[in-house]
């Protein structure tokens, strides 16, 4: 039964005022604190501008609770709420150790913690989810000095030295200090203005959010989608939030509010229809408007997760459990940073196994590359075609590596193509360089699977340009403008040790020319055999290694 809008408690408020009139708790299965220094500093810069200009409040939007009695859930203002409670226990901090203790146990007190009389048991005013509030609460509530021990963590640490060295600054640069601290203070208890929405413990809070948030203004994707699967799952709400934590929990070492968008785009991409971020909420409650639907989706959202956080992480047992290079496979495709062929992937690791799987990882891998050098790292065009592909394997129309392979010929680059690309092919990404030449040079080796290769130690191997950029007056007689052209192709790339790389510097090909010749890379030493170094030998190397390119990243049906 949706709930009356009279039965809301509705009404403006001071944001440090719902701090010290209310005990608020984060429940579970939100995300952890997410804001980070950016958000901090507007934060701390739009009140500081408004209490000093005077003006008679500063409106930070809507906050909308969940029960009663001044005992609440936080559905919506997690961020701005810790943030604030984050300033005033700095401000506590900073006023003790300028010898105002009174005044800092006064404001513990009215906006941090309270004692209860009877139990003596020490209450916050804000907890915060089970991600982070032991680490709130020793860090930040009770000044402790632990150690963050994840990314959110981190946040709320750099919340904190954020906010103290604001304090700092104050106490700097005013005479008058302990006046201006104490009204800023009261300006954010009283004029720094929230509409607070309270919901009954028994109305369905994610719908009332959801509508008032209808345009989506400042609230994370991740928000909208929750909420709308909370909203829409009724009697089984406790089943959806289940489920939705268990993803939390699978992909939180992976990142923020970023991975968990694009994994939940990816999966529906893989197996409905292809979704950009901007059409992802609106797609999803057009076709989850039901209470079974919500339970499904979330299901299938903690069924594939860890699939997923497998494809961000080469040392996952999965791949051990499924043997045969697909470690390796996944450590090269995340060596390049592509992302686009995830929801073939999501869709293979559901439908193939073994060889077939591995072979199919091999085509993805092999088709990436060659599209890489040819096209791009690609857009709409090459993620609608892996998104196709994807739920082809989905609804099992492609059911072997060969005919996956022959789909994804619409896209990937033949032979000819690769070949010719590859020869006038620059590369401006170290990353990418060492990627392309440790695998030809494993190639020229003679090894087998020489294109499975992750990035080595970058302290160790790095990358020589052999003419420099900006050559100066070691090669005369190159004009700048040629030299920019031809300093990034790939035919003047080779692996160096990272110290001689770093001693060479602008030096001209006759300093470089024995140190070259002297490597334990045969493709360094060959690149050391020529009298003289110009774009001449560049486009004749890099000729040879388009070649080689051709059968390391082979594409044969």
């Amino acid at each position: 039964m949706p709930t009356s809008i009279n039965t809301l408690d509705i009404k403006p408020q001071g944001l440090g005022a719902c701090l010290e009139g209310n005990f608020l708790r984060v429940p579970k299965y939100q995300r952890a604190y997410s804001w980070d220094d950016e958000h901090v500093a507007e934060f701390l810069a739009d009140i500081n501008t408004s209490f000093s200009d005077d003006a008679p409040e500063y409106f930070m939007g809507s906050v909308v609770l969940q029960g009663a009695a001044q005992k609440y859930e936080v559905v919506d203002g997690q961020q701005r709420l810790t943030t604030a409670t984050i300033f005033i226990a700095a401000v506590r901090d900073f006023l003790a150790g300028q010898a105002q203790g009174d005044v800092a146990r006064s404001l513990e007190g009215q906006f941090l913690q309270t004692k209860d009389t009877w139990s003596q048991q020490v209450n916050p005013r804000m907890t915060l989810s089970v991600y982070d509030h032991e680490f709130f609460l020793k860090r930040v509530l009770n000044g402790q000095d632990v150690k963050p021990s994840r990314e959110s963590h981190e946040r709320i640490a750099a919340a904190q030295t954020q906010c103290k060295a604001f304090l700092e600054s104050i106490g700097q640069h005013f005479t008058n200090w302990f006046d201006r601290i104490s009204a800023l203070v009261k300006y954010v208890e009283h004029q720094t203005r929230i509409i607070q929405v309270i919901v009954p413990s028994d109305a369905n809070a994610y719908v009332i959010f959801e509508t008032l948030n209808d345009r989506g203004k400042d609230l994370s994707a991740s928000d909208l989608l929750k909420n709308h699967l909370f909203g829409v799952a009724a009697e089984r709400l406790e089943e959806v939030q289940a489920s939705w934590n268990q993803m939390l929990g699978v992909l939180e070492a992976h990142g923020g509010d970023d991975i968990l968008i694009t994994y939940i785009r990816q999966l529906w991409s893989a197996t409905r229809e292809v979704a950009r971020e901007k059409e992802l909420f609106s797609k999803i409650k057009q076709h989850i408007a039901s209470s079974q639907q919500a339970v499904d989706f979330s299901s299938e959202l903690v069924q594939q997760a860890n699939n997923y956080s497998a494809m961000l992480n080469a040392s996952h047992p999965l791949w051990k459990e499924i043997g045969g290079n697909a470690d390796s496979i996944i450590a090269s495709l995340n060596t390049l940073k592509v992302e686009r062929f995830r929801p073939a992937m999501l869709a293979l690791l559901t439908a193939f196994t073994g060889e077939e799987l591995v072979k199919a990882m091999r085509y993805i891998l092999n088709g990436s590359v060659r599209y890489l050098i040819a096209v791009g790292a690609g857009g709409g065009t090459l993620e609608a075609t892996w998104s196709d592909v994807a739920r082809k394997v989905t609804t099992k129309e492609i059911t072997t590596a060969a005919t996956f392979a022959k789909e994804m010929m619409k896209i990937v680059p033949n032979d000819e193509v690769f070949r010719s690309s590859f020869a006038v092919a620059r590369i401006s990404k170290s990353f990418l360089g060492r990627y392309f030449l440790t695998s030809l040079e494993r190639h020229a080796r003679g090894e087998k699977n020489s294109e499975l290769v992750p990035n080595g130690d970058v302290a160790a191997v790095n990358l020589e340009h052999i003419l420099p950029e900006n050559p100066g007056d070691h090669w005369p007689g190159l004009h700048p403008e040629l030299a920019a052209a031809f300093s990034r192709r790939i035919g003047n790339q080779v692996l160096l040790s990272a110290k001689k790389n770093s001693e060479l510097g602008n030096a001209g090909y006759e300093v470089k020319r024995p140190v070259l010749q002297a490597s334990d890379f045969v493709l360094t030493r060959k690149a050391g055999e020529n009298e003289s170094w110009g774009p001449e030998q560049i486009e004749k190397r890099q000729a040879q290694l388009a070649e080689m390119a051709v059968a390391v990243w082979s594409y044969n049906v």
